[in-house]
């Protein structure tokens, strides 16, 4: 999954932040006023609508991807756009400092131990201007997928868990069929320093 809310603007989408409008307008503006956004996870069944978006307002994007073929199968070129094929909890080995404004890591904490998530989390929090995170809420096993041992779930979080980082959080919701995926209810939080 991709982060959506900040182009809900331009289309419609089954991820909503609607009944937190504050909330929502909060994430939107870290996204809107960042010089380089870091996006850590994505796959090719996740699109480039939010890529596109910041590209196009002249915002550099990173887009951060441990499993080789995903990186493989990223068609955008441009050159406010890298793809780092690494691990997110290296990013201090290669992720340069002037690039480390704004993190989403959407759909991602719960694929570490729920200390080494927190851990890194905090570790984060000293190098970053802001992170936005989501995850299912509670626990949700998932294997691997396509091939991609990175998938499997080794955590559940819930909003406590946020918010003894320092995240504020919300529950947002998949609706309509088109979502396709089992669990109805995520968590999403953000961090400012």
């Amino acid at each position: 999954m991709a982060y959506k809310f900040a182009v809900q603007r331009f289309e419609s989408n089954d991820e909503t932040l609607d009944h937190v409008p504050e909330f929502r307008d909060t994430v939107n503006s870290m996204i809107d006023v960042a010089t380089t956004v870091n996006s850590v996870g994505w796959r090719p069944d996740t699109g480039y609508k939010l890529f596109s978006y910041l590209v196009a307002r002249g915002t550099r994007v990173n887009v951060i991807e441990i499993f080789r073929p995903n990186c493989d199968a990223f068609a955008i070129k441009n050159n406010l756009l890298k793809v780092y094929n690494n691990d997110i909890m290296d990013f201090d080995k290669f992720l340069p400092v002037e690039d480390r404004d704004i993190l989403i890591w959407q759909d991602g904490p719960e694929h570490l131990s729920i200390d080494s998530g927190k851990a890194i989390l905090v570790q984060m929090q000293q190098d970053f201007n802001g992170i936005v995170i989501a995850t299912p809420n509670g626990e949700y096993p998932q294997v691997n997928l396509g091939g991609n041992e990175a998938e499997r779930h080794l955590s559940g979080w819930t909003i406590p868990d946020y918010e003894e980082l320092g995240f504020k959080a919300v529950e947002y919701n998949h609706q309509g069929p088109e979502s396709g995926h089992p669990v109805d209810s995520f968590l999403i939080g953000y961090w400012k320093a």
